[in-house]
């Protein structure tokens, strides 16, 4: 995957509660980033959980403490639903 880089001024008060040094800081900007974009649903939950090398269990999680739901809609088709239960629970298992 190509990657580009983006530069940011921040203020000092914003910098120091990223995190203790570079690595963390853009670790919790990329995070920010990608939860904001799979919010807007610009980008999928999948994508996201990809581009934070994670898998998508674990980025659900990360959703739910920010308070964005992984189901937007709830399937119309109660088969569908029980299938897409049955699948998360699959996944959760690996």
């Amino acid at each position: 995957m190509a990657t580009k880089r983006l530069p940011v001024e921040l203020p000092d008060a914003l910098w120091e509660a990223l995190g203790p040094d570079d690595r963390a800081r853009a670790a919790q900007a990329k995070e920010a980033l990608v939860l904001e974009l799979v919010r807007r649903k610009e980008i999928s939950a999948g994508y996201g959980a990809e581009l934070l090398g994670i898998h998508l269990t674990d980025f659900v999680k990360v959703m739910l403490e920010h308070a964005i739901p992984y189901f937007t809609e709830p399937p119309q088709d109660p088969e569908q639903l029980n299938h897409l239960l049955e699948k998360g629970k699959a996944k959760a298992r690996e």
